[in-house]
Protein backbone atom coordinates (compact mmCIF):
# COMPACT_ATOMS: atom_id res chain seq x y z
CA UNK A 1 0.00 0.00 0.00
CA UNK A 2 1.36 3.26 -0.90
CA UNK A 3 2.53 5.79 1.80
CA UNK A 4 -0.49 8.07 1.53
CA UNK A 5 -2.78 5.23 2.26
CA UNK A 6 -4.43 4.84 -0.87
CA UNK A 7 -4.61 1.44 -2.72
CA UNK A 8 -3.27 0.78 -5.94
CA UNK A 9 -5.57 -0.53 -8.39
CA UNK A 10 -5.67 -3.95 -9.84
CA UNK A 11 -3.91 -4.90 -12.78
CA UNK A 12 -5.50 -5.11 -15.78
CA UNK A 13 -6.71 -8.07 -17.09
CA UNK A 14 -6.34 -8.90 -20.84
CA UNK A 15 -9.44 -8.85 -22.17
CA UNK A 16 -11.29 -12.45 -22.28
CA UNK A 17 -9.40 -13.76 -19.81
CA UNK A 18 -6.35 -14.43 -17.56
CA UNK A 19 -4.61 -15.88 -20.74
CA UNK A 20 -5.28 -12.62 -23.48
CA UNK A 21 -7.58 -14.44 -24.98
CA UNK A 22 -9.51 -11.73 -27.55
CA UNK A 23 -12.57 -12.70 -26.84
CA UNK A 24 -14.48 -9.76 -25.16
CA UNK A 25 -15.98 -9.24 -21.55
CA UNK A 26 -18.76 -6.83 -22.12
CA UNK A 27 -21.32 -7.59 -19.55
CA UNK A 28 -18.44 -7.43 -17.12
CA UNK A 29 -18.99 -10.89 -16.08
CA UNK A 30 -16.52 -13.48 -14.43
CA UNK A 31 -14.91 -15.74 -17.64
CA UNK A 32 -13.75 -19.48 -16.65
CA UNK A 33 -10.17 -20.04 -16.18
CA UNK A 34 -9.23 -20.89 -19.84
CA UNK A 35 -8.16 -24.47 -20.48
CA UNK A 36 -5.24 -25.87 -22.31
CA UNK A 37 -4.87 -26.22 -25.50
CA UNK A 38 -4.78 -30.06 -25.14
CA UNK A 39 -6.69 -30.79 -29.02
CA UNK A 40 -3.41 -29.35 -30.79
CA UNK A 41 -3.96 -29.88 -34.68
CA UNK A 42 -6.05 -32.86 -34.38
CA UNK A 43 -8.66 -31.44 -35.78
CA UNK A 44 -6.62 -29.99 -38.80
CA UNK A 45 -5.46 -33.17 -39.60
CA UNK A 46 -8.95 -34.79 -39.41
CA UNK A 47 -10.16 -31.94 -41.80
CA UNK A 48 -7.13 -33.11 -44.46
CA UNK A 49 -8.31 -36.67 -44.22
CA UNK A 50 -11.97 -35.94 -44.67
CA UNK A 51 -11.47 -33.84 -47.62
CA UNK A 52 -9.62 -36.56 -49.25
CA UNK A 53 -12.15 -38.57 -48.18
CA UNK A 54 -14.95 -36.73 -49.51
CA UNK A 55 -13.05 -36.10 -52.91
CA UNK A 56 -12.26 -39.87 -53.30
CA UNK A 57 -16.09 -40.63 -52.27
CA UNK A 58 -17.69 -38.43 -55.03
CA UNK A 59 -14.92 -39.83 -57.62
CA UNK A 60 -16.06 -42.91 -56.69
CA UNK A 61 -19.59 -42.65 -56.97
CA UNK A 62 -18.83 -40.77 -60.12
CA UNK A 63 -16.34 -42.76 -61.98
CA UNK A 64 -17.13 -46.76 -59.96
CA UNK A 65 -20.77 -46.12 -60.16
CA UNK A 66 -21.89 -43.80 -63.06
CA UNK A 67 -23.44 -41.54 -60.75
CA UNK A 68 -23.95 -37.78 -62.48
CA UNK A 69 -21.77 -35.94 -59.24
CA UNK A 70 -18.67 -35.11 -61.14
CA UNK A 71 -18.82 -31.31 -60.60
CA UNK A 72 -18.05 -32.52 -56.94
CA UNK A 73 -14.85 -32.64 -57.53
CA UNK A 74 -14.55 -29.18 -58.59
CA UNK A 75 -17.02 -27.84 -56.12
CA UNK A 76 -15.62 -28.68 -52.69
CA UNK A 77 -12.28 -27.23 -53.29
CA UNK A 78 -13.74 -24.24 -54.75
CA UNK A 79 -16.69 -23.85 -51.52
CA UNK A 80 -13.64 -24.34 -48.83
CA UNK A 81 -11.48 -22.16 -50.55
CA UNK A 82 -13.95 -19.48 -50.50
CA UNK A 83 -14.60 -20.37 -46.91
CA UNK A 84 -10.60 -19.96 -45.93
CA UNK A 85 -11.29 -16.20 -44.91
CA UNK A 86 -13.23 -18.05 -41.92
CA UNK A 87 -10.76 -20.64 -41.13
CA UNK A 88 -8.32 -17.62 -40.82
CA UNK A 89 -10.56 -15.81 -38.24
CA UNK A 90 -11.01 -19.16 -36.06
CA UNK A 91 -7.11 -19.70 -36.43
CA UNK A 92 -6.87 -15.94 -34.79
CA UNK A 93 -9.63 -15.79 -32.65
CA UNK A 94 -9.36 -19.11 -30.47
CA UNK A 95 -6.27 -20.00 -28.76
CA UNK A 96 -7.45 -22.77 -26.61
CA UNK A 97 -8.52 -25.18 -29.50
CA UNK A 98 -7.92 -26.01 -33.19
CA UNK A 99 -11.37 -24.12 -34.26
CA UNK A 100 -10.39 -23.47 -37.58
CA UNK A 101 -9.56 -27.43 -38.01
CA UNK A 102 -13.15 -28.29 -36.31
CA UNK A 103 -14.94 -25.63 -38.90
CA UNK A 104 -13.08 -27.42 -41.55
CA UNK A 105 -14.51 -30.76 -40.74
CA UNK A 106 -18.06 -29.89 -40.02
CA UNK A 107 -17.68 -28.28 -43.81
CA UNK A 108 -16.46 -31.23 -44.87
CA UNK A 109 -18.78 -33.43 -42.94
CA UNK A 110 -21.70 -31.78 -44.73
CA UNK A 111 -20.20 -32.63 -48.04
CA UNK A 112 -20.08 -35.94 -47.59
CA UNK A 113 -23.41 -36.14 -46.11
CA UNK A 114 -24.73 -34.64 -48.77
CA UNK A 115 -24.36 -37.41 -51.42
CA UNK A 116 -27.06 -39.57 -48.98
CA UNK A 117 -29.46 -36.01 -49.51
CA UNK A 118 -29.08 -35.78 -52.96
CA UNK A 119 -29.68 -39.67 -53.73
CA UNK A 120 -32.96 -39.66 -52.02
CA UNK A 121 -34.12 -36.15 -52.74
CA UNK A 122 -37.76 -36.07 -53.46
CA UNK A 123 -38.84 -31.97 -52.77
CA UNK A 124 -35.36 -30.89 -53.42
CA UNK A 125 -35.80 -32.20 -57.19
CA UNK A 126 -38.90 -30.02 -57.69
CA UNK A 127 -36.65 -27.09 -56.60
CA UNK A 128 -34.16 -28.39 -59.16
CA UNK A 129 -36.44 -28.36 -61.66
CA UNK A 130 -37.41 -24.75 -61.09
CA UNK A 131 -34.07 -23.33 -59.95
CA UNK A 132 -33.08 -24.85 -63.60
CA UNK A 133 -36.04 -22.58 -65.21
CA UNK A 134 -35.53 -19.69 -63.11
CA UNK A 135 -31.66 -19.76 -63.89
CA UNK A 136 -32.13 -19.11 -67.56
CA UNK A 137 -34.25 -16.55 -67.14
CA UNK A 138 -31.74 -14.53 -64.81
CA UNK A 139 -29.01 -15.28 -67.74
CA UNK A 140 -30.66 -13.59 -69.59
CA UNK A 141 -30.94 -10.24 -67.30
CA UNK A 142 -34.51 -10.87 -66.38
CA UNK A 143 -34.70 -10.87 -62.44
CA UNK A 144 -38.77 -10.66 -62.26
CA UNK A 145 -39.71 -14.24 -63.70
CA UNK A 146 -42.77 -16.13 -62.37
CA UNK A 147 -42.15 -18.46 -59.56
CA UNK A 148 -45.51 -19.60 -60.05
CA UNK A 149 -46.05 -20.17 -56.16
CA UNK A 150 -46.67 -17.41 -53.70
CA UNK A 151 -44.38 -14.98 -52.33
CA UNK A 152 -43.76 -15.19 -49.59
CA UNK A 153 -43.54 -19.10 -49.39
CA UNK A 154 -42.56 -21.53 -52.04
CA UNK A 155 -42.11 -19.16 -54.34
CA UNK A 156 -39.11 -17.64 -52.49
CA UNK A 157 -37.34 -20.45 -52.97
CA UNK A 158 -37.74 -21.61 -56.30
CA UNK A 159 -36.00 -17.92 -56.72
CA UNK A 160 -33.00 -18.75 -54.42
CA UNK A 161 -32.86 -22.08 -56.15
CA UNK A 162 -32.83 -20.09 -59.55
CA UNK A 163 -29.76 -18.01 -57.98
CA UNK A 164 -28.01 -20.92 -57.06
CA UNK A 165 -27.52 -22.96 -60.20
CA UNK A 166 -27.44 -19.81 -62.10
CA UNK A 167 -24.15 -19.82 -60.35
CA UNK A 168 -23.37 -23.36 -60.70
CA UNK A 169 -24.32 -23.53 -64.14
CA UNK A 170 -27.40 -25.83 -63.19
CA UNK A 171 -26.09 -28.74 -62.40
CA UNK A 172 -27.94 -30.47 -59.71
CA UNK A 173 -25.11 -32.15 -57.52
CA UNK A 174 -23.46 -28.60 -57.06
CA UNK A 175 -26.60 -26.88 -56.44
CA UNK A 176 -26.95 -29.64 -53.12
CA UNK A 177 -23.12 -28.85 -52.24
CA UNK A 178 -23.69 -25.16 -52.04
CA UNK A 179 -27.05 -25.33 -50.07
CA UNK A 180 -24.93 -27.12 -48.06
CA UNK A 181 -22.21 -24.76 -47.73
CA UNK A 182 -25.20 -22.25 -47.04
CA UNK A 183 -26.16 -24.06 -44.03
CA UNK A 184 -22.71 -24.21 -42.73
CA UNK A 185 -22.29 -20.25 -43.03
CA UNK A 186 -25.72 -20.38 -41.21
CA UNK A 187 -23.59 -22.48 -37.90
CA UNK A 188 -21.10 -20.00 -38.28
CA UNK A 189 -22.78 -16.92 -37.74
CA UNK A 190 -24.81 -18.80 -34.75
CA UNK A 191 -21.51 -19.50 -33.38
CA UNK A 192 -19.99 -16.10 -33.78
CA UNK A 193 -23.07 -14.86 -31.95
CA UNK A 194 -22.89 -16.86 -28.70
CA UNK A 195 -19.70 -16.31 -28.61
CA UNK A 196 -19.79 -13.08 -28.74
CA UNK A 197 -23.05 -12.31 -26.63
CA UNK A 198 -22.00 -14.91 -24.19
CA UNK A 199 -18.02 -14.65 -23.25
CA UNK A 200 -18.07 -16.63 -20.57
CA UNK A 201 -19.68 -19.61 -22.59
CA UNK A 202 -18.34 -23.33 -23.34
CA UNK A 203 -17.49 -22.39 -26.60
CA UNK A 204 -15.97 -25.53 -27.60
CA UNK A 205 -19.02 -28.11 -26.43
CA UNK A 206 -20.92 -25.49 -28.48
CA UNK A 207 -18.95 -25.67 -31.51
CA UNK A 208 -18.83 -29.76 -31.39
CA UNK A 209 -22.83 -29.38 -30.86
CA UNK A 210 -23.50 -27.12 -33.42
CA UNK A 211 -20.90 -28.55 -36.52
CA UNK A 212 -21.42 -31.98 -35.98
CA UNK A 213 -25.26 -32.90 -34.14
CA UNK A 214 -26.70 -35.32 -37.04
CA UNK A 215 -29.91 -33.16 -37.93
CA UNK A 216 -28.27 -29.71 -38.00
CA UNK A 217 -25.56 -31.79 -40.32
CA UNK A 218 -27.82 -34.11 -42.78
CA UNK A 219 -31.14 -32.01 -43.50
CA UNK A 220 -29.97 -28.81 -44.43
CA UNK A 221 -27.52 -30.82 -47.08
CA UNK A 222 -30.47 -30.46 -50.04
CA UNK A 223 -31.88 -28.15 -52.02
CA UNK A 224 -34.87 -26.95 -49.97
CA UNK A 225 -35.97 -24.45 -46.83
CA UNK A 226 -34.01 -25.84 -44.35
CA UNK A 227 -30.32 -24.53 -45.42
CA UNK A 228 -31.73 -21.26 -46.09
CA UNK A 229 -33.56 -20.95 -42.68
CA UNK A 230 -30.30 -21.90 -40.89
CA UNK A 231 -28.30 -18.59 -42.84
CA UNK A 232 -30.75 -16.41 -42.41
CA UNK A 233 -31.63 -17.07 -38.27
CA UNK A 234 -27.89 -17.32 -38.34
CA UNK A 235 -27.86 -13.44 -39.86
CA UNK A 236 -30.25 -12.60 -37.42
CA UNK A 237 -28.94 -13.88 -34.28
CA UNK A 238 -25.28 -12.66 -34.95
CA UNK A 239 -27.20 -9.24 -35.46
CA UNK A 240 -28.66 -9.21 -32.19
CA UNK A 241 -25.63 -10.49 -30.27
CA UNK A 242 -23.86 -7.43 -32.21
CA UNK A 243 -26.63 -5.52 -30.82
CA UNK A 244 -26.69 -6.36 -27.40
CA UNK A 245 -23.00 -6.25 -27.41
CA UNK A 246 -22.85 -2.38 -28.58
CA UNK A 247 -21.32 -3.28 -31.52
CA UNK A 248 -21.60 -2.16 -35.51
CA UNK A 249 -23.76 -3.83 -38.25
CA UNK A 250 -26.13 -5.53 -35.12
CA UNK A 251 -29.16 -3.78 -36.95
CA UNK A 252 -28.78 -4.45 -39.98
CA UNK A 253 -27.68 -7.71 -39.83
CA UNK A 254 -30.90 -8.34 -37.81
CA UNK A 255 -33.17 -6.38 -40.87
CA UNK A 256 -31.34 -8.96 -43.76
CA UNK A 257 -31.53 -11.91 -41.71
CA UNK A 258 -35.28 -11.60 -40.69
CA UNK A 259 -36.25 -10.62 -44.19
CA UNK A 260 -34.95 -13.21 -45.99
CA UNK A 261 -36.82 -16.00 -43.27
CA UNK A 262 -39.48 -13.68 -43.70
CA UNK A 263 -39.57 -14.27 -47.45
CA UNK A 264 -38.88 -18.32 -47.05
CA UNK A 265 -40.85 -18.78 -43.69
CA UNK A 266 -42.78 -15.77 -42.70
CA UNK A 267 -44.03 -17.48 -39.19
CA UNK A 268 -40.45 -18.08 -38.45
CA UNK A 269 -39.45 -14.89 -38.60
CA UNK A 270 -42.32 -13.79 -36.44
CA UNK A 271 -40.77 -15.85 -33.92
CA UNK A 272 -37.57 -14.65 -34.05
CA UNK A 273 -39.18 -10.96 -33.61
CA UNK A 274 -41.27 -12.02 -30.45
CA UNK A 275 -37.26 -13.45 -29.43
CA UNK A 276 -35.96 -10.29 -29.96
CA UNK A 277 -38.35 -8.04 -28.24
CA UNK A 278 -38.71 -10.33 -25.38
CA UNK A 279 -34.98 -10.01 -24.85
CA UNK A 280 -35.21 -6.28 -25.29
CA UNK A 281 -37.50 -6.48 -22.44
CA UNK A 282 -36.21 -8.03 -20.04
CA UNK A 283 -31.87 -7.87 -21.05
CA UNK A 284 -30.07 -5.06 -18.90
CA UNK A 285 -27.07 -5.89 -21.50
CA UNK A 286 -24.39 -3.90 -20.57
CA UNK A 287 -23.97 -2.01 -17.38
CA UNK A 288 -23.61 1.89 -17.68
CA UNK A 289 -22.26 4.23 -15.28
CA UNK A 290 -24.82 5.99 -14.75
CA UNK A 291 -28.74 6.11 -14.56
CA UNK A 292 -29.09 9.04 -17.30
CA UNK A 293 -30.18 8.67 -20.81
CA UNK A 294 -27.50 7.35 -22.89
CA UNK A 295 -27.52 6.53 -27.00
CA UNK A 296 -27.62 2.58 -25.92
CA UNK A 297 -31.06 3.23 -24.24
CA UNK A 298 -32.20 5.42 -27.05
CA UNK A 299 -31.34 2.63 -29.69
CA UNK A 300 -32.85 -0.06 -27.44
CA UNK A 301 -36.18 1.90 -27.37
CA UNK A 302 -35.95 2.55 -31.19
CA UNK A 303 -35.26 -1.04 -31.79
CA UNK A 304 -38.45 -1.97 -29.72
CA UNK A 305 -40.53 0.32 -31.81
CA UNK A 306 -39.09 -0.81 -34.72
CA UNK A 307 -39.79 -4.62 -33.55
CA UNK A 308 -43.45 -3.58 -32.83
CA UNK A 309 -43.61 -2.28 -36.71
CA UNK A 310 -42.17 -5.01 -38.47
CA UNK A 311 -44.13 -7.76 -36.11
CA UNK A 312 -47.38 -6.12 -36.59
CA UNK A 313 -46.51 -5.95 -40.30
CA UNK A 314 -45.01 -10.02 -40.60
CA UNK A 315 -48.11 -11.09 -38.31
CA UNK A 316 -50.38 -9.78 -41.13
CA UNK A 317 -48.52 -11.43 -43.69
CA UNK A 318 -48.30 -14.40 -41.64
CA UNK A 319 -51.66 -14.36 -41.33
CA UNK A 320 -52.51 -14.26 -45.10
CA UNK A 321 -49.61 -17.22 -45.61
CA UNK A 322 -51.42 -19.15 -43.60
CA UNK A 323 -55.11 -18.76 -45.00
CA UNK A 324 -56.31 -17.00 -42.13
CA UNK A 325 -58.08 -13.35 -41.65
CA UNK A 326 -55.94 -12.69 -38.65
CA UNK A 327 -53.62 -14.67 -36.06
CA UNK A 328 -56.56 -14.57 -33.13
CA UNK A 329 -56.92 -18.04 -31.70
CA UNK A 330 -60.54 -18.52 -33.44
CA UNK A 331 -59.11 -17.68 -36.91
CA UNK A 332 -55.65 -19.95 -36.76
CA UNK A 333 -57.43 -22.98 -34.93
CA UNK A 334 -58.86 -23.92 -38.60
CA UNK A 335 -55.23 -23.52 -39.92
CA UNK A 336 -53.67 -24.81 -37.71
CA UNK A 337 -55.88 -28.37 -37.92
CA UNK A 338 -55.27 -28.53 -41.55
CA UNK A 339 -51.44 -28.74 -41.19
CA UNK A 340 -52.50 -31.27 -38.82
CA UNK A 341 -54.22 -32.76 -42.05
CA UNK A 342 -51.71 -31.99 -44.06
CA UNK A 343 -48.78 -33.37 -42.83
CA UNK A 344 -50.31 -36.67 -41.04
CA UNK A 345 -49.10 -38.78 -44.15
CA UNK A 346 -46.32 -41.00 -45.14
CA UNK A 347 -46.33 -43.66 -42.47
CA UNK A 348 -44.60 -41.08 -39.51
CA UNK A 349 -47.83 -39.52 -38.33
CA UNK A 350 -49.06 -38.80 -34.93
CA UNK A 351 -51.43 -37.38 -33.15
CA UNK A 352 -49.96 -34.18 -31.86
CA UNK A 353 -50.50 -32.26 -28.55
CA UNK A 354 -52.31 -28.96 -27.83
CA UNK A 355 -49.69 -26.43 -26.84
CA UNK A 356 -52.74 -24.26 -25.89
CA UNK A 357 -53.78 -25.57 -22.94
CA UNK A 358 -51.49 -26.03 -19.85
CA UNK A 359 -51.26 -29.91 -20.39
CA UNK A 360 -50.77 -29.75 -23.80
CA UNK A 361 -48.06 -27.50 -23.88
CA UNK A 362 -45.47 -29.60 -22.05
CA UNK A 363 -46.57 -32.41 -24.30
CA UNK A 364 -45.64 -30.67 -27.48
CA UNK A 365 -42.17 -29.51 -25.71
CA UNK A 366 -41.54 -32.94 -25.34
CA UNK A 367 -42.70 -34.25 -28.87
CA UNK A 368 -40.76 -31.44 -30.78
CA UNK A 369 -37.55 -32.52 -28.95
CA UNK A 370 -37.24 -35.79 -28.06
CA UNK A 371 -39.77 -37.88 -30.14
CA UNK A 372 -39.82 -39.73 -31.89
CA UNK A 373 -39.21 -42.61 -29.02
CA UNK A 374 -37.09 -45.94 -29.88
CA UNK A 375 -40.77 -48.08 -29.68
CA UNK A 376 -42.19 -45.60 -32.09
CA UNK A 377 -39.28 -45.98 -35.06
CA UNK A 378 -39.94 -48.89 -37.85
CA UNK A 379 -37.66 -47.56 -40.40
CA UNK A 380 -33.97 -46.94 -40.43
CA UNK A 381 -34.95 -43.34 -41.04
CA UNK A 382 -36.61 -43.38 -37.95
CA UNK A 383 -34.54 -45.46 -35.94
CA UNK A 384 -31.54 -42.54 -36.86
CA UNK A 385 -33.55 -40.32 -35.56
CA UNK A 386 -35.24 -41.45 -32.30
CA UNK A 387 -31.55 -42.49 -31.14
CA UNK A 388 -30.20 -39.03 -32.34
CA UNK A 389 -33.83 -37.25 -29.87
CA UNK A 390 -32.27 -40.57 -27.38
CA UNK A 391 -29.40 -38.29 -26.90
CA UNK A 392 -30.60 -34.74 -26.99
CA UNK A 393 -32.71 -36.04 -24.07
CA UNK A 394 -29.31 -37.68 -22.19
CA UNK A 395 -27.60 -34.41 -22.99
CA UNK A 396 -30.70 -32.26 -21.19
CA UNK A 397 -29.94 -34.53 -18.05
CA UNK A 398 -26.30 -34.16 -17.80
CA UNK A 399 -26.42 -30.35 -18.54
CA UNK A 400 -28.71 -29.90 -15.99
CA UNK A 401 -26.56 -27.50 -14.26
CA UNK A 402 -25.77 -25.20 -16.95
CA UNK A 403 -30.09 -25.28 -17.49
CA UNK A 404 -30.30 -23.99 -13.58
CA UNK A 405 -28.01 -20.99 -14.80
CA UNK A 406 -30.37 -19.66 -17.61
CA UNK A 407 -32.83 -17.81 -15.76
CA UNK A 408 -30.14 -16.03 -13.98
CA UNK A 409 -28.58 -14.81 -17.02
CA UNK A 410 -31.70 -14.08 -18.82
CA UNK A 411 -31.16 -9.70 -18.26
CA UNK A 412 -27.45 -9.78 -17.66
CA UNK A 413 -27.04 -11.47 -21.39
CA UNK A 414 -29.98 -11.03 -23.61
CA UNK A 415 -29.02 -13.41 -26.47
CA UNK A 416 -29.52 -16.37 -23.80
CA UNK A 417 -32.99 -14.78 -23.27
CA UNK A 418 -33.71 -14.65 -27.45
CA UNK A 419 -32.80 -18.68 -27.20
CA UNK A 420 -34.72 -19.23 -24.58
CA UNK A 421 -37.92 -16.82 -26.23
CA UNK A 422 -37.31 -18.67 -29.26
CA UNK A 423 -37.69 -22.06 -28.16
CA UNK A 424 -40.66 -21.68 -26.04
CA UNK A 425 -42.75 -20.19 -29.08
CA UNK A 426 -41.78 -22.61 -31.29
CA UNK A 427 -42.81 -25.10 -29.42
CA UNK A 428 -46.34 -23.19 -29.62
CA UNK A 429 -46.17 -22.49 -33.39
CA UNK A 430 -44.90 -26.34 -34.41
CA UNK A 431 -46.63 -27.68 -31.99
CA UNK A 432 -49.67 -28.98 -35.04
CA UNK A 433 -46.95 -30.74 -36.86
CA UNK A 434 -48.03 -34.86 -36.55
CA UNK A 435 -45.37 -36.33 -39.00
CA UNK A 436 -41.89 -37.30 -37.49
CA UNK A 437 -40.44 -36.72 -40.55
CA UNK A 438 -41.20 -33.43 -41.25
CA UNK A 439 -40.66 -32.49 -37.52
CA UNK A 440 -37.33 -33.95 -38.13
CA UNK A 441 -36.75 -31.14 -40.22
CA UNK A 442 -38.12 -28.58 -38.86
CA UNK A 443 -36.22 -29.71 -35.95
CA UNK A 444 -33.28 -28.19 -37.67
CA UNK A 445 -34.38 -24.64 -36.73
CA UNK A 446 -34.50 -24.95 -32.98
CA UNK A 447 -31.93 -26.94 -32.15
CA UNK A 448 -29.20 -24.08 -32.54
CA UNK A 449 -30.86 -22.42 -29.78
CA UNK A 450 -31.63 -25.46 -27.71
CA UNK A 451 -28.18 -26.34 -27.94
CA UNK A 452 -26.73 -22.68 -26.88
CA UNK A 453 -28.92 -23.26 -23.99
CA UNK A 454 -26.83 -26.81 -23.27
CA UNK A 455 -23.36 -24.78 -23.29
CA UNK A 456 -24.02 -21.72 -20.83
CA UNK A 457 -21.65 -22.31 -17.80
CA UNK A 458 -23.02 -24.53 -15.22
CA UNK A 459 -24.20 -22.93 -11.86
CA UNK A 460 -21.93 -23.89 -9.06
CA UNK A 461 -23.75 -26.04 -6.62
CA UNK A 462 -21.64 -24.32 -3.22
CA UNK A 463 -23.92 -21.22 -3.96
CA UNK A 464 -27.87 -21.03 -4.84
CA UNK A 465 -27.80 -16.67 -5.46
CA UNK A 466 -31.57 -16.06 -4.78
CA UNK A 467 -30.11 -13.26 -8.26
CA UNK A 468 -27.10 -12.17 -9.42
CA UNK A 469 -25.11 -10.96 -7.39
CA UNK A 470 -23.63 -7.26 -7.63
CA UNK A 471 -19.68 -6.66 -7.81
CA UNK A 472 -18.23 -3.33 -6.77
CA UNK A 473 -18.15 -2.35 -10.17
CA UNK A 474 -21.93 -2.55 -10.81
CA UNK A 475 -21.68 -5.83 -13.11
CA UNK A 476 -23.93 -8.94 -12.82
CA UNK A 477 -21.65 -11.80 -11.52
CA UNK A 478 -23.76 -14.98 -12.45
CA UNK A 479 -23.51 -17.76 -9.51
CA UNK A 480 -20.92 -15.48 -7.44
CA UNK A 481 -21.40 -15.20 -4.03
CA UNK A 482 -21.85 -12.06 -1.54
CA UNK A 483 -18.22 -11.05 -0.41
Amino acid sequence: MPPDGTRRPPPARPPGGTNGNRHEDPFGLPLPPEPEARFGSAWSFAAVLAFLVSVALYAWFWIGEGKPVGAALIFIPILVVLTTPIFLWAARSERNFDLAGLLAVGLLVRFIATYYRYDTAVDARTYNVWGTRLAESFRELNFTPDTHSDVPGTGSMRYISGLVHAVCNSDEMAAFLIFAWIAFLGCYFLYRAFVTAVPDADRYRYAVLLFFWPSIVFWPGSIGKESVMLFSLGLAALGAARFFTRKRGGITLVFVGILITYLVRPHVALIMLVALGFALLIGRGQSRPTQSLTPGSVAKAAAIVLLLLGGSYIAGRTARFLGVESLQPSSTEEAFLEVQTNTRKGGSEFSPADAANPIGYPQAAVTILFRPFLFEAHTSEQIATALEALGLALLFVVSWRRLLSVPWRLRAQPYVALSLAFVLVFFFVFAVISNFGILARERTMLLPFVLALLSVPAMSTNTIPKKPVTSARGTSRIGSAPR
